[in-house]
């Protein structure tokens, strides 16, 4: 009878054993879990910063470019001068279009004034400012396409 007493114990004690194995076998692989879940929302944040950073660099560009195209207007027209005309005598760009007008306004005098700072120039002392015009194509250009 002992060792029918004893077997119903031993069961007992294995399926025990068992039992806490697999209770073990859980806690580490909630442990896993744990580790992976704090690795994930790690990397999140770090993606959330890193795109918050991206924003605020394309913001700041779209600003820059923005104050590149307030600078290249003409101060006649408040137009973009992507036809920029230079007054030799004074260093002062406006559009060709604007400089145009202005001539006419002038009645054909041959001696005319610049109209910011008054300086006198002729017709020659005309020239087309290559630079303003290239700078203003690619400042469009870039503004365009930062806005897609």
């Amino acid at each position: 009878m002992s060792s029918l007493s004893n077997a119903p114990k031993e069961e007992l004690l294995r399926i025990i054993g068992e039992g806490q194995a697999f209770a073990e076998e859980l806690c580490q692989m909630n442990e896993e879990l744990e580790r992976e879940r704090i690795a994930a929302v790690a990397e999140r944040d770090r993606a959330l910063a890193a795109k918050h950073i991206a924003e605020q660099a394309l913001n700041e560009a779209k600003a820059a470019i923005q104050e590149v195209l307030e600078r290249l207007k003409c101060p006649i027209t408040d137009e973009i001068m992507k036809d920029a005309m230079l007054i030799c005598a004074c260093g002062h760009t406006f559009s060709e279009v604007s400089l145009i007008l202005y001539e006419v306004s002038q009645a054909g005098r041959y001696w005319q004034t610049c109209p910011i700072c008054r300086e006198l120039f002729c017709e020659n002392d005309l020239m087309e400012n290559y630079a303003v015009r290239d700078l203003a194509d690619v400042a469009v250009a870039l503004l365009r396409v930062m806005s897609m």
